[in-house]
């Protein structure tokens, strides 16, 4: 019977919540790790991007985005083991400038198609030689 809760009280004692100063030191460094954190997001899906495609010949158009998340998935030597989910994927490749568009229902499991241009293609390919 402990902690019985009666449907009209809307708290009880033991529901107060604490109370914590918020410092700005304390929301700014959060929101700055947010950034960091979705900057390198970028960085490893880019990375695994351009490896995905160094290996092949061309990205064919509308390609089911669950066909390049096993690719965006894989986790080279001394790297992060961070996997992407569909719609992570989704968020960061918008911002890379891929398009994106809805797939039809009809057309299997894949709720996206992307299409990635060979202007960025060949700039992903550009930044990412090894320097000689």
């Amino acid at each position: 019977m402990r902690h019985k809760r009666d449907f009209y009280t809307d708290l009880l004692p033991f529901d107060e919540p604490l109370i914590e100063p918020i410092s700005d030191l304390k929301t700014n460094a959060n929101d700055l790790s947010c950034l960091t954190t979705k900057e390198s997001l970028l960085k490893i899906l880019t990375t695994r991007l351009t490896n995905y495609l160094a290996i092949e010949a061309k990205a064919p158009k509308n390609l089911p985005i669950l066909k390049l998340l096993p690719s965006l998935n894989k986790v080279a030597h001394q790297e992060r083991a961070i996997k992407f989910t569909e719609d992570q994927a989704i968020e960061l490749l918008k911002e890379l400038g891929v398009i994106i568009e809805p797939s039809p229902t009809y057309l299997g499991r894949s709720r996206y198609r992307i299409t990635i241009s060979q202007d960025l293609i060949n700039r992903l390919l550009e930044n990412n030689k090894p320097e000689k």
